[in-house]
């Protein structure tokens, strides 16, 4: 495996050298044709009379000569775009035949172009026809099955607007509408979720390991106040306590790096990373003032009661 894989990247470079004096060949024919144009405009002046005849002629063949070359090369050039472009619309083609059925296949719907006249892999005319009936078939399932991949793509749509802590559009999850078109933009709607999840995978991950600590954290705290929670418990107490002290050190290191995580991808793409419409570094911060004021209240409130004894007018009968 290794040493194909070397050998690929042989034939790679030597493609890329090719390429290179392709490209500086072209330029050198440009750079001597510029020369003998500025030469045959100077032959007047530098050259004897009986001279210039036989240099202009040298000149005029070597500007014929090049011009020839350059313009074979460009009629090249354009050939190449052209069978490019035919390539790249055959396979766009093999693209959006895949993708409708990848949603299809979802319905268990049998494949009509699994005939082997179907798998072509070139790019000639006959394969061009092939493609483009099995398109016409495939964009007819798609029709008679409308409503229903349109229903599909939402639910999946709601999965990964939950995956990505997002909430859906409202366009995509209510619509009287059913179109083809509705179907395709749902469909980059999906793809884009997938990706924009598959790109920031560490940071959900990240986001989901945090929310179950401090989840935990809160439960811990909340069985802090229950008043029998001194009373022996088979050593629930020991175990209580490892799991804070736990928590204590997984938090601020899980936050640290997804805040890292964070800064990066904003920096990346100049714009807040939103957690249900919040900018997610801000949620962090929310989390952390509520919990710090949670905890001075009944600080608070202990103060207010005891300046209240100390200042009760005392009832004499």
């Amino acid at each position: 495996m290794a040493e194909e894989s070397a050998q690929l990247t042989d034939i790679n470079l030597l493609c890329d050298v090719w390429l290179q004096k392709q490209q500086q060949f072209e330029s050198d024919i440009k750079t001597l044709l510029g020369q003998a144009n500025e030469m045959l405009q100077r032959l007047d002046q530098e050259l004897p009379e009986q001279e210039q005849q036989q240099s202009r002629l040298k000149l005029d063949q070597l500007i014929m000569h090049l011009t020839d070359e350059l313009q074979r090369r460009q009629l090249e050039a354009k050939a190449d775009k052209r069978l490019q472009e035919w390539h790249q619309s055959l396979d766009n083609m093999r693209q959006k035949i895949n993708a409708i059925w990848q949603r299809l296949g979802t319905l268990g719907l049998s494949n009509p172009c699994e005939d082997a006249s179907f798998q072509v892999q070139n790019y000639t005319q006959k394969s061009f026809e092939l493609l483009c009936q099995q398109l016409h078939q495939c964009e007819s399932l798609r029709r008679q099955h409308l409503v229903t991949l349109i229903e599909q793509v939402r639910r999946d749509i709601q999965k990964w607007c939950d995956l990505t802590l997002q909430y859906p559009s409202a366009w995509s999850c209510q619509s009287e509408c059913c179109t083809e078109e509705l179907l395709e933009l749902l469909d980059q709607k999906l793809l884009d979720l997938k990706a924009y999840y598959n790109s920031n995978k560490l940071i959900f991950e990240l986001y989901a390991k945090r929310t179950q600590l401090w989840l935990l954290r809160e439960a811990q705290e909340d069985k802090s106040k229950e008043p029998n929670r001194f009373q022996n418990r088979g050593g629930q107490l020991l175990r209580e306590e490892r799991e804070r002290k736990s928590i204590s050190m997984k938090l601020p290191q899980i936050e640290k790096q997804l805040t890292q995580l964070v800064h990066e991808y904003e920096q990346r793409t100049q714009k807040p990373f939103m957690v249900y419409g919040d900018p997610l570094l801000e949620r962090l911060a929310s989390d952390w003032q509520e919990y710090r004021l949670a905890k001075a209240a009944p600080l608070r409130l202990k103060d207010k009661v005891s300046l209240r004894k100390t200042f009760s007018v005392p009832q004499f009968n």
